[in-house]
């Protein structure tokens, strides 16, 4: 699975989510033991290693006793993007970008705007022109029109976008990772940023909207992080391929909102 980072990702998710749930007890050996052939990988794929380690020391940062908890945050302090405090509650919109069904458009223009209308907090979306990112800028440059708006919009984003992707100018901040594409360091730099902010995932939503390779780790990353997941049903792509994946489908963190 070296060459294939999305299939790495799914399965580490399940690794995850079994290590937050308690059932299972790692102990300083085995995971030394894991950070170790995490290091064996980077050889291979140093940037799937990195993406690894992250998820790996946020994971235990967030189940490991007070005494233990300072060595995993060491860790992924050094690859916080965002410094301030975030403005609560949170929630993540996720889903298809360049790739997404035009014609339902205006349905979910629908969802997001009933999200945004009202809400104070903190909003975390792709950043870019293009799908549900861009619906969620569109949606915040509408309101703003109307009365100031009491949330922030951010957004996660490679330092080297691709050609086709140009950054949407309704979002408040923008945060880089040192990539020329999109991958899932995006994903885990705003749960690193949150959580070392003292943002539990358990507060934390993401609505998810169709999506693709990214959208679809995304969403297991959450789940198995212990955040709560909205999905469009019937919006297709990721949402559909995780509502058939035996794994998370019956997830008591995951909710299903009517198409």
């Amino acid at each position: 699975m070296l060459e294939n980072e999305a299939e790495y990702i799914k399965y580490y998710s399940i690794i995850v989510k079994e290590v937050l749930s308690q059932d299972f007890l790692a102990d300083d050996t085995t995971i030394a033991a894991e950070l170790a052939l995490i290091d064996k990988v980077s050889s291979y794929n140093p940037k799937l290693s990195e993406q690894i380690k992250l998820y790996l020391n946020i994971a235990m940062y967030l189940v490991a006793d007070s005494s233990d908890k300072g060595r995993y945050k060491n860790y992924f302090r050094l690859h916080r993007k965002r410094k301030e405090p975030f403005k609560t509650p949170v929630v993540i919109v996720a889903g298809g970008a360049s790739r997404m069904d035009e014609t339902k458009t205006d349905k979910y223009l629908e969802y997001i705007r009933e999200l945004m209308q009202g809400f104070s907090g903190t909003i975390i979306s792709g950043g870019t022109t293009a799908g549900i990112p861009g619906l969620v800028g569109q949606v915040k440059a509408e309101m703003q029109k109307q009365t100031p708006v009491d949330f922030d919009l951010l957004a996660y984003l490679p330092e080297y976008l691709p050609k086709e992707a140009a950054k949407s100018t309704a979002y408040d901040h923008f945060y880089e990772t040192a990539c020329d594409h999109f991958s899932v360091i995006e994903v885990l730099s705003y749960w690193c940023d949150l959580v070392d902010n003292g943002i539990h995932p358990k507060d934390v939503i993401l609505v998810g909207i169709e999506g693709g390779v990214i959208a679809s780790m995304e969403y297991r990353i959450a789940l198995s992080l212990g955040a709560k997941v909205a999905l469009v049903a019937n919006s297709g792509r990721a949402v559909d391929n995780l509502l058939q994946d035996e794994t998370w489908k019956n997830h008591r963190n995951l909710m299903v909102l009517e198409f």
